[in-house]
């Protein structure tokens, strides 16, 4: 999969003006004007998750209905749903009254992404052909890629199961790959989203908030993402747990069969960025290693 992405050069611009137009169309759907200079919305349910599930829709090719996908199945909900779903199973599935509840949600979730998502990846198989004839022709006038728009995400996924096709996958690899990858992405940037924008409005935060604001209305993108990478650093509960098999070491410090190995994401990958301010903000430790349960 990471090979297909290099091979698309546009795509970090393609995500980031997916995010900002789609973000914006959203916005001004779901707002609720109560005055003048006065709105209301559910900036979780109406934005952050819909945006979420066009991101992935787009980058992986899934049946979303959109304008460049008007025969698209699904809805924001539903794809959301499934893939969530196939998430909560696979990677969190510790409950065990809730166990088979969240198999069974999964399965269903995992066979409507599987056949929806297997259509689109055959019309691209079909649409490859050898590039010549009047099958391909009429392959690719009548096939959804007529609606895909030059540059944007969208046509990005098309791109990236060309890629994964021209390394030898099946169709049926290939629909696999896109949504065990994608799964990963579901929901964790909601909830990044609501920890960056609840630290930028704490009171004891206006100023900071300020500085965002103000660096939206100049347009700069650079300074934005640097304050929501500070943000996070500082708010971000997103981390993994191993149990330890075998002994080893990890960061000089050793680790025993059964002990509990805890790496917090956003501090590690930070121990490799330098702060501007280190003395103020200190890094916390990016690895805990717990004694055996």
């Amino acid at each position: 999969m990471l090979k297909a992405f290099k091979k698309v050069p546009n795509l970090y611009n393609a995500i980031h003006e997916c995010v900002e137009r789609v973000g914006a169309e959203l916005i001004q759907k779901e707002a609720f004007t109560l005055k003048e200079g006065l709105s209301q919305i559910d900036i979780i349910r109406d934005i952050a998750i819909p945006l979420n599930a066009r991101l992935l829709s787009d980058l992986f090719y899934f049946d979303l209905k959109s304008e460049e996908n008007p025969d698209g199945v699904l809805s924001a909900t539903e794809f959301y749903t499934h893939l969530l779903n196939i998430r909560i199973w696979g990677v969190n599935n510790n409950d065990p009254a809730q166990a088979w509840n969240r198999r069974r949600r999964a399965q269903e979730g995992a066979q409507v992404i599987t056949e929806t998502t297997r259509k689109l990846v055959d019309e691209v198989v079909r649409g490859r052909g050898l590039g010549l004839g009047i099958a391909s022709a009429i392959s690719n006038t009548f096939s959804r890629k007529a609606y895909l728009k030059k540059g944007s995400l969208r046509s990005c996924g098309y791109q990236i199961i060309e890629e994964l096709l021209a390394q030898g996958n099946s169709a049926e690899r290939v629909t696999d790959n896109l949504w065990l990858t994608a799964f990963g992405g579901i929901g964790a940037p909601v909830t990044a989203f609501y920890e960056v924008l609840e630290f930028f409005l704490r009171p004891e935060n206006a100023s900071i908030w300020a500085e965002v604001q103000s660096l939206a209305l100049r347009g700069d993108d650079v300074g934005i993402h640097d304050y929501v990478r500070e943000a996070q650093r500082l708010t971000s509960s997103q981390r993994n747990m191993r149990v330890a098999v075998a002994p080893g070491e990890l960061e000089g410090k050793q680790v025993q069969p059964g002990n509990v190995v805890i790496m917090l994401l956003v501090s590690a990958i930070f121990l490799l960025i330098t702060v501007k301010s280190p003395n103020t903000n200190p890094l916390p430790q990016a690895l805990v290693i717990y004694p055996s349960l």
